[in-house]
């Protein structure tokens, strides 16, 4: 028996949370087929940040740990916050 959005949620973790790490994997396919020069262009970071991200998305689907996936939305906001704010400050 659901009761409410977080059970909601927690049902359908597996199939969110999938979906987010192959959509995070064929953005490295995308930045790939772009050509060798502009994938190296992200430096490292961009290689840790999508291993990472992939790997946490596996625990997220296989945990109903409600302390990790609050940890982990808060963590994955301000990271994505912090590059969008570096790149913004570069490009000015």
């Amino acid at each position: 028996m659901n009761t409410g959005y977080q059970d909601y949620f927690l049902s359908r973790r597996v199939w969110f949370f999938s979906f987010l790490a192959v959509s995070e994997a064929l953005d490295v396919v995308d930045t790939w087929i772009k050509g060798a020069e502009h994938f190296w262009s992200f430096g490292t970071e961009y290689i840790v940040h999508i291993s990472t991200f992939i790997v946490l998305c596996g625990v997220a689907a296989s945990t109903r740990n409600l302390t990790f996936h609050v940890v982990f939305v808060i963590t994955a906001l301000l990271y994505e916050a912090s590059v969008f704010v570096r790149s913004f400050y570069i490009l000015s």
